[in-house]
């Protein structure tokens, strides 16, 4: 239909047929109506309307055609199929259409369905467009295929923003992945949706693992209670916690401690759905504030021992300094110089103990 009549002259074919053809004066009626509301469909919807014959050539096209490819119709019905689109989705679409025919190539008699695919086109000016292709099969008297009808819409801007929205992901993820803490996500029961590999590696579980453990899966009781509170509060108050410290338990039973900051995770109905959390290990740290305070005890300890020997000290001094002082004044021969002697000398080895 490389010209396009006017809804006069459609009109005036109508009535000629009447004039020439027996027939139920009705039925000419509507076929008239129904061949004008065609038109007017087709001449004002946004979608590109076309048609094709079993031959791949194009036999129609809504004036739509020239917003999304750049061409007339007239233009387009003079461009073959195969030049209409990039090679890629032309092998899509005749894949999609040889799924019609049985294996001896002859068309299928099925009931008519609609297929929906998307393709790329070329436009007149060389760029390309997406299109969501939804297409069934015109059939003839018999039920054979006899052409197709296809309704185009322009899904251009979805598919960038749906590009975009892959590459923001893969951005997204790839932070993740290579930040130095634990990046999780859970449902509001507080089970595992999402999480990074630093969050493998200090579990000590495998991804397979982890996806779908509830938190309560590597805490104890006390530090799930713990956690349980945090999380209720964040979902009452939609407030993210502060840092918060817990103890968590290994694949293998050994234990570690973890610095959180959790906060919630909303739908686009502000749907309250789950939580995202931060976690950082801090087991080394913790092992080496455990070692700074046994240390700092030992130093206390130490600090009071040196105290009360210094004590002690003062006090053995005043004891062997009298006993000397004694024996100065005692003759060998008088029993007394005997037991001072002992005193003095016990004194001495006490001061050096």
């Amino acid at each position: 239909m490389t010209d396009k009549p006017t809804y006069e002259e459609l009109e005036k074919k109508i009535r000629e047929l009447e004039q020439t053809e027996s027939g139920s004066q009705q039925v000419k009626e509507a076929l008239r109506k129904s061949e004008i509301q065609y038109r007017l469909l087709a001449d004002n919807v946004s979608d590109m309307i076309w048609t094709m014959d079993m031959a791949q050539r194009l036999t129609y096209f809504s004036p739509s055609v020239l917003k999304f490819r750049g061409y007339s119709p007239d233009e387009a019905l003079r461009i073959p199929i195969e030049k209409t689109l990039t090679p890629e989705s032309y092998e899509k679409a005749v894949s999609v259409l040889m799924e019609e025919f049985d294996a001896e190539g002859k068309p299928g008699v099925s009931p008519d369905r609609a297929r929906s695919i998307e393709l790329e086109h070329i436009r007149k000016d060389g760029s390309t467009v997406w299109g969501e292709v939804t297409t069934s099969f015109l059939r003839d008297g018999k039920g054979l295929p006899s052409g197709i009808i296809g309704v185009t819409r322009d899904i251009t801007e979805r598919r960038k923003a749906e590009k975009a929205l892959r590459e923001s992901e893969k951005k997204y993820r790839s932070i993740l992945e290579n930040i130095d803490d634990g990046y999780f996500e859970v449902d509001i029961t507080g089970t595992f949706t999402f999480f990074n590999n630093i969050m493998c590696k200090a579990l000590g579980y495998s991804r397979d693992d982890l996806i779908g453990m509830n938190n309560r899966g590597y805490l104890d009781q006390k530090n799930a209670d713990q956690i349980f509170q945090a999380f209720n509060t964040v979902y009452q108050t939609g407030i993210s916690t502060k840092a918060i410290e817990y103890q968590y338990i290994k694949k293998d039973g050994s234990k570690g401690f973890v610095e959180m900051v959790v906060s919630l995770i909303t739908d686009s109905n502000n749907k309250r759905v789950g939580f995202r959390g931060i976690a950082r290990d801090i087991t080394d740290r913790k092992q080496l504030e455990a070692q700074l305070q046994q240390a700092r005890k030992m130093e206390s300890i130490g600090t009071l021992a040196g105290g009360i020997a210094h004590d002690f000290n003062n006090l053995l001094y005043m004891i062997t300094g009298n006993a000397e002082l004694a024996l100065e004044g005692i003759p060998q021969w008088n029993p007394v110089h005997d037991n001072l002697k002992e005193i003095k000398d016990a004194g001495m080895r006490a001061a050096g103990i």
